[in-house]
């Protein structure tokens, strides 16, 4: 009866609102694992449910010891069952049993009704079984028996059995929770594991520094992860552009009889900001790329980033095409979801880019739309070319106003259509002289006079 309760009761119900099975995010830190030091990390409690809806838990922090290596580690978690109560105890030698996060009312009886046993199975000095004489609170209990003092225990309960049976050492602890073992993997790529089996963290060791991964988004409940050979999913990525204006320049005239000249320019746009020097960490905080040089064009001055202004973005390794999410930036600060030495390598030319991939770019010419042209943003930089008509007669000191407006590829669908255009950030940029020049409002003029030749001098003689 119990065995069809649960496969056919609530483990059905289960199995037909999960889509995906996993870490789940609301129940502790669910399994976050932290570097403690270089040979040493500390998981976090946490809850996952398997596809045969078992749980898989972990009720208190974990220190777990790592052994270095020159290949990639992979710490994965399973279930496995524990006889032990919730929270702490300790005794003293008059039988007084003392519990931090306790329970005693709901596991423990003690006389005249049967009374149960306790035992502790990570003591050092009470290693025997101890009838419970009385219990007064859900922290508060008496045991009879030999004990000296003794702290930080945990505590299993012992069933009471007719006189004369001898049960097996399984049968004689009655309660059984939930809980979790962990192994570790050593592979260079991510490894195969089972289904009752999910990702917590990978690391990779350099010159006897850690560098730890959170492997988590792999396999959390009820969320998808996207992934290829050179992109991470990204869970949050920050509203900022970095895409402006590089430089403009003229690519051909055409002179048409009668009519005036038909000018070709070239308008050229930026999407990266450009790491030149670096230093790297790796402590408590994650794994922390420090930007000490570097430039764009979006920013006038290259260190001053806004807090968070690159959650979500990518740093790309320019010669690999390899790339790390930023999680986060402090300043010049980026958190790194994991490290990868074939992005971070030494001579690498790094860039930061948006993780959208592409975009429309407007082009207003005197408040008139010419044309919206669809780029790539996931490279440094690309080009559109923009094509002015000049009158004849048309005064060379004649203005033209070139309005710039950008909408991004929300990554949650398929078109633009719910995007807005946006103005370009404020940056300098070439104009047709050679000269730097501000663009501001998202705009700037050229004259007749930049784009169409002054005419030939005529030869009378």
């Amino acid at each position: 009866m119990v065995k069809f309760l649960s496969d056919d009761g609530y483990k059905k119900l289960f199995k037909s609102v999960i889509n995906r099975f996993g870490i789940t995010r609301n129940v502790g830190d669910a399994f976050q694992a932290v570097k403690k030091n270089d040979n040493e990390i500390v998981i976090s409690s946490g809850l996952a449910v398997t596809p045969d809806i078992e749980f898989i838990a972990l009720s208190e922090k974990q220190n777990i010891a790592v052994t270095q290596s020159e290949t990639r580690k992979w710490v994965v978690i399973k279930r496995s069952v524990t006889n032990s109560e919730e929270g702490v105890v300790s005794v003293d030698r008059s039988g007084n049993l003392t519990g931090v996060g306790t329970k005693f009312t709901e596991v423990l009886r003690g006389q005249p009704n049967f009374p149960v046993k306790v035992s502790f199975p990570n003591a050092k000095l009470n290693k025997s079984e101890y009838t419970v004489v009385q219990v007064n609170s859900d922290t508060k209990a008496l045991l009879f028996g030999s004990m000296s003092d003794e702290s930080g225990l945990r505590m299993d309960v012992t069933g009471t059995f007719t006189p004369g049976f001898i049960p097996s050492v399984q049968v004689k602890k009655i309660y059984e929770y939930d809980s979790c073992t962990f192994r570790a993997i050593e592979s260079d790529q991510v490894p195969t594991i089972g289904s009752d089996e999910f990702f917590v963290c990978s690391m990779i060791f350099k010159d006897g520094i850690m560098y730890l991964s959170d492997e988590r988004k792999r396999n959390m409940l009820n969320e998808s992860y996207l992934t290829n050979d050179t992109e991470d999913g990204v869970s949050s990525v920050s509203s900022l552009s970095i895409s402006t204006l590089k430089a403009v320049r003229l690519c051909s005239r055409l002179q048409v009889q009668n009519k005036g000249t038909s000018s070709l320019i070239e308008l050229e746009f930026e999407h990266a900001y450009t790491v030149s020097k670096y230093d790297l960490v790796s402590n408590e905080s994650g794994n922390i790329l420090k930007i000490t040089k570097g430039s764009c064009n979006f920013l006038t001055d290259w260190t001053a980033i806004p807090d968070n202004a690159l959650s979500g973005f990518m740093l790309v390794n320019q010669q690999t095409g390899r790339r790390i999410e930023i999680i986060k930036n402090e300043g010049l600060k980026l958190y790194l979801s994991h490290v990868d030495f074939n992005v971070i390598k030494e001579d690498a030319e790094l860039i930061i880019i948006s993780p959208l991939q592409r975009a429309d770019i407007m082009i207003k010419l005197d408040n008139e739309i010419v044309d919206v042209i669809d780029v790539p943003i996931s490279v440094p930089r690309t080009r559109v070319q923009l094509c002015i008509q000049s009158p004849q007669n048309e005064s060379r000191d004649s203005k033209y106003n070139i309005e710039l407006l950008m909408r991004h590829y929300n990554l949650n669908q398929d078109s633009m259509s719910n995007s807005e255009f946006i103005k370009l950030p404020v940056a300098n940029f070439t104009n047709l002289n050679g000269e730097q020049e501000m663009l501001a409002m998202s705009s700037f003029v050229i004259t007749k006079g930049q784009i169409d030749p002054e005419e030939a001098a005529r030869n009378y003689s």
